[in-house]
């Protein structure tokens, strides 16, 4: 019986090929749609579920109280984590990262800039399960001066041999010795590095002050849990233990995020590892069962439109003794068929653009995430529900229990429900269209901020190494006279990210109520290179030190009104006076609101160079500062970048949803137009009788396009009413998560009602057009 269902299907897609073509096509698209963001969500909330221990290992993060607000920060003190060892039977070990500057690593004359490197302590391979190609990761870290490498810089220095137990040396003066040789990082894991270097190996050059102060974040620590530990009780000593440690009040407060739950936890301030939105999830869930339910809308309303033809058909049968089950029981094989069909050409279509998809959803998904086995499990799923969606109303609504009326009965049934499908059809498309134009201006707004604005007028040229930080003054000297650059600033960390905090009091605050506030350590061309405004007070003057300027925000969370002249101390003891107030900038994603801001001069501590620039011949400029800096540094590997990359960088999550929902939005109003031509062709196909008559009495072609288009119009004036409300809600809800967001103008449902309409009008215009100037000979002789 099956094979005789089959057998008729096929006939009918030889007979009907244009009709079967957008039905099938169509739900192909769709389930290609759920499959590819099924497989994403799946690697999204896979993140760091390989390692051993990960139902046990948390990150320890802090959440600093201000009268203004909170402020999460994943950064913790570095004695941190040996006070957790020694205070809470709990912890089973605890492992602390440092997320250093880039460093020049050379091998004789091969040198490459390294950027990617993180120092840890012995203990990060017992937490982590990060696996070694060579070398033996029980001890890899033990000793100062060891590091343990990727594949990729294993054949980028030492190419076919063993690396173990050779050296590499580090910013042209010390070395470290390889210990082991890293397999690839998974793509789904929150630490991203190529290099993991033992961290006595930097913290041995820190004053015992840096090394035991709790006054400074900068260090990820990471604790491992006994095996049974009660978390709960855990957790609510964590949560006051600072006070214990600093040996007074604190109001910081330290909270666990395991380990598995970072990537797609709450954004916080200086966080290195890889996080993502969690909204993302479902958000493109949703958007991907949108483009599917469009696709089995097309499929159900051609169905519907096309079964009409088949009354006599399916009433003969009964007539000759099929029973209506049977008759029902067709439709729905041959809409499980279509549905089989599809799913197998929706793997072929996302095999095809995957490399696309990769890109604007997540560039570590990989074809494995394709192979999932719950996945593929998921696709007979998929095949049966959207088969049965597409099947079981035609089945039920169109065949009816006595064969005479099937027989007689050869009108179009279900109008009504094909006319509400339709109107929900192009709601959706006018939702996706609506949010895709609010991400893109939101993308737009953060793009345009203060600092990003002109960001592809600085050019960023990173100082890493001894060679570069000792001839610094002088590079800056010679790339002063390239015509084209203005003004360079030599800065620690770049004002789109600022990460580094320290606590600070001043004066007439109570001892021992100091805050935590960001830092950046900045000279005196700072503010002209980036354009930032000075509110009060004076600038920096070249080699000046014990000042600082702050942001009006650290102004306000103090309570002055007037800074200019006042002291503040940093970790209760550095004093530096406030020589200056510079307006607030977004110096970290607009997400977040912006922070107390200090910045003091420190040449020591400078680890970039930004140019700002000006010039129309960027190409010639961009040679010339390279030529400057490679004779200036001949043995540090020459690097810029410009500075809207780095904002890219920063938003990426934005822009990749922008371009993914925009990828959808498209598919789902390309469907919804295809089904509406599908339609349009129908009806007009079962009127040409009727518009053969018109013609023949005078009716012009215009009257006759104008006949068929008001009732469409009048769908796709429905539908609109009916999305922008929901697009609003929406959008609003998405926009309410950032700190600063742009608004929401009419004139984006405007754009989107016009955009609908007028493909949708010009889709069932070409059909009319056809009909209506047809021979009405041939329309009279029509059936």
């Amino acid at each position: 019986m099956l094979g005789h269902y089959l057998r008729l299907y096929f006939r009918q897609i030889s007979r009907q090929k244009v009709f079967q073509s957008i039905g099938v096509v169509g739900l192909a698209i769709g389930v290609g749609a759920v499959i590819i963001i099924t497989a994403w969500i799946r690697f999204e909330t896979s993140y760091d579920s390989f390692h051993a221990n990960s139902d046990r290992l948390y990150r320890i993060y802090n959440v600093q109280e201000y009268p203004t607000g909170n402020l999460d920060v994943a950064v913790t003190p570095f004695p941190l984590g040996p006070a957790l060892e020694r205070e809470f039977a709990e912890v089973e070990a605890t492992a602390r990262i440092w997320y250093g500057p880039g460093v020049v690593l050379s091998r004789g004359a091969d040198l490459a800039f390294e950027s990617s490197l993180v120092y840890a302590d012995s203990t990060f391979f017992d937490l982590f399960s990060f696996t070694l190609v060579s070398g033996d990761s029980a001890n890899a870290l033990d000793r100062k001066n060891s590091a343990v490498i990727s594949s990729d810089l294993a054949k980028r220095f030492f190419h076919e041999e063993d690396p173990v137990g050779k050296t590499l040396k580090v910013n042209s003066v010390d070395q470290v010795l390889i210990t082991g040789v890293l397999r690839p990082v998974p793509g789904n894991s929150h630490l991203r590095m190529s290099m993991v270097v033992s961290m006595p190996t930097v913290s041995e050059g820190w004053s015992a002050q840096r090394r035991e102060s709790w006054g400074s974040n900068g260090y990820s620590t990471y604790v491992l849990l006994q095996k049974g530990a009660d978390f709960a009780g855990f957790a609510e000593r964590l949560e006051t233990s600072l006070t214990k440690f600093r040996g007074r009040e604190s109001t910081t407060r330290l909270y666990a995020q395991l380990v598995t739950d970072i990537h797609l936890g709450p954004t916080l301030v200086a966080d290195n590892s890889s996080t993502s939105d969690p909204r993302r999830l479902g958000v493109f869930a949703a958007v991907a069962l949108l483009v599917l339910l469009i696709a089995c809308i097309n499929y159900v309303n051609l169905a519907t439109a096309r079964a009409g033809l088949r009354f006599r058909e399916f009433g003969v049968r009964a007539c000759l003794g099929a029973a209506v089950t049977q008759i029902r029981r067709q439709i729905i094989a041959e809409a499980l068929a279509a549905s089989g069909i599809a799913v197998m050409l929706a793997l072929v279509l996302v095999e095809i653009s995957f490399p696309y998809l990769r890109n604007i959803l997540s560039p570590e998904l990989t074809r494995d995430s394709l192979r999932d086995i719950l996945l593929l499990a998921f696709l007979p799923i998929v095949w049966l529900t959207t088969g049965l969606a597409a099947g079981v109303y035609p089945a039920i609504s169109l065949i009816q229990d006595s064969p005479s009326r099937m027989l007689k009965d050869r009108s179009l049934q279900g109008n009504r429900l094909r006319r509400a499908l339709v109107v929900l059809q192009f709601a959706a498309s006018v939702v996706l269209i609506v949010l895709t134009v609010v991400i893109l201006r939101q993308q737009n707004f953060m793009l345009s901020s203060s600092l990003a604005a002109n960001a592809e007028e600085l050019l960023v040229i990173p100082m890493r190494g001894e060679e570069a930080r000792a001839h610094r003054k002088l590079l800056r000297e010679q790339l002063l006279q390239i015509n084209g650059v203005t003004t360079i600033s030599a800065v620690t960390q770049l004002p789109h990210q600022i990460v580094w905090s320290s606590t600070y009091n001043w004066e007439g605050q109570t001892p021992g109520e100091e805050v935590l506030f960001n830092t950046d350590p900045v000279d005196e061309n700072f503010l002209e290179t980036f354009n930032l405004p000075l509110v009060s007070g004076r600038n920096f003057r070249q080699g000046e030190s014990g000042v600082c300027m702050i942001n009006e925000s650290a102004l306000k969370q103090i309570g002055w009104t007037d800074a200019v002249g006042k002291m503040m101390f940093l970790n209760d003891s550095v004093p530096a006076e406030i020589v200056g107030v510079i307006g607030d900038f977004h110096f970290n994603s607009m997400r977040e609101s912006i922070a107390p801001l200090v910045l003091y001069p420190d040449s020591s501590s400078y680890s970039n160079l930004v140019l700002r620039i000006a010039t129309d011949d960027l190409q010639t400029l961009m040679s010339s500062i390279e030529q400057v800096a490679t004779k200036v540094l001949p043995n540090t590997p020459y690097r810029s970048f410009f500075m809207n990359q780095a904002f890219d960088r920063l938003y990426s999550s934005e822009i990749r949803m922008q371009q993914t929902i925009s990828f959808f939005a498209a598919l789902a109003v390309i469907l919804a137009c295809l089904g509406l031509f599908g339609l349009a062709t129908f009806s007009i196909e079962r009127r040409t009788k009727e518009v053969g008559v018109r013609k023949v009495l005078g009716a012009t072609v215009t009257s006759i396009i104008s006949l068929h288009l008001r009732q469409y119009l009048l769908w796709l004036l429905a539908a609109n009413l009916i999305a922008w409300p929901i697009a609003y809600l929406i959008a609003k809800k998405w926009l309410d998560g950032f700190a600063y967001s742009t608004d929401l103008p009419w004139w984006i449902f405007a754009l989107a009602a016009a955009t609908t309409l007028t493909l949708a009008l010009s889709t069932v215009v070409i059909q009319t057009v056809r009909a209506a100037s047809a021979n009405p000979v041939k329309s009279l002789r029509y059936e």
